[in-house]
């Protein structure tokens, strides 16, 4: 029970810095492409939006999930358009850890760290979830990649931080 509790802290934690860290990638919503890609993507952050914030909070859960498949269709149509287009990936792992299919989700943070090395919040949502597939290797090896990307010494000491605790709770 311990160790359940010190992976939540861990991953709350890990959850706040993806969330507040600054990073040199573009924000998330902010389509960079120009065209159909564009396109798709916003209309996939609608639906999104719509399912996270409007629907599951009432505990509509079927018309949530419907909206997530509608969101995962606009950004595969998005990527579909433009394999390289970074927020459309970046999107989609999103939806897949709110569907909690980290697999999926992991592989989609893994391409947004291929095509923006430099986007160390993308790296630390893909070693979140690496701990939910509890591959604690790969979530650690993932932080130590987000490491070279920084010269930031206060995210570098907070990426130790995460790298101990994992290490501490397997």
């Amino acid at each position: 029970m311990r160790r359940r509790f010190q992976l939540l802290f861990l991953f709350l934690g890990m959850l706040v810095f993806a969330i507040t860290s600054v990073s040199t990638g573009a924000q998330a919503g902010s389509p960079d492409g120009k065209g159909i890609e564009a396109y798709h993507n916003q209309k996939g952050l609608e639906y999104y939006h719509k399912g996270f914030n409007d629907l599951t909070p009432k505990k509509k859960d079927r018309e949530a999930e419907q909206n997530y498949q509608q969101a995962i269709a606009e950004f595969e149509k998005a990527i579909a358009a433009n394999p390289n287009y970074e927020e459309a990936h970046r999107n989609l792992a999103r939806v897949y850890y709110v569907k909690k299919d980290f697999q999926k989700a992991a592989e989609q943070y893994k391409k947004v760290t291929i095509l923006n090395p430099s986007d160390v919040d993308s790296y630390v949502n893909l070693s979140l979830a690496y701990i939910k597939l509890e591959r604690y290797d790969d979530a650690i090896q993932e932080l130590e990649d987000a490491k070279a990307q920084t010269s930031d010494k206060s995210v570098i000491k907070r990426l130790d931080d995460y790298i101990q605790k994992i290490q501490q709770n397997r």
